[in-house]
């Protein structure tokens, strides 16, 4: 029973670890993705500044892309308050205080067949509450 129960802490451990991990990754992922796009609206505010000077737009225009930017702005700053709101979950599961680097590379995690019933018979915490119903039966 002290086995199975080891199992079931580990199990909690690897799901606790993996959670804190893949919210502070997709944070990150998020933040980049948000980085790279207000560069591109930084070009369009910068563009659509210039047809306004020089009288090939009209002011909507301009403040439509002023607004659109402040509003990616917006989003970025929310995206960068949950990576640092992740991050000291990550550490305190990793028992680190190091700062990471999220990975560049997208790899996609492996499917899992949720209709095969091995899986759920092999889960930890299926098996310890099994052990205990031998044990007291």
């Amino acid at each position: 029973m002290a086995n199975s129960y080891e199992a079931v802490t580990k199990n909690e451990l690897v799901k606790n670890v993996s959670k804190a991990y893949y919210n502070w990754l997709y944070g990150w992922q998020q933040y980049n993705l948000l980085l790279q796009t207000d560069s591109i609206f930084a070009d369009y505010e910068k563009y659509a500044n210039k047809k306004y000077q020089v009288g090939e737009s009209n002011k909507l225009e301009k403040i439509n892309a002023t607004l659109q930017r402040k509003d990616l702005q917006l989003q970025l700053s929310k995206a960068k308050t949950k990576v640092v709101f992740y991050l000291p979950d990550l550490q305190k599961w990793m028992r680190r205080t190091e700062q990471y680097q999220a990975s560049t590379t997208y790899t996609a995690l492996p499917e899992i067949n949720l209709s095969d019933s091995r899986l759920v018979n092999k889960h930890p915490v299926l098996q310890f509450l099994q052990q205990q119903i031998t044990t007291k039966g």
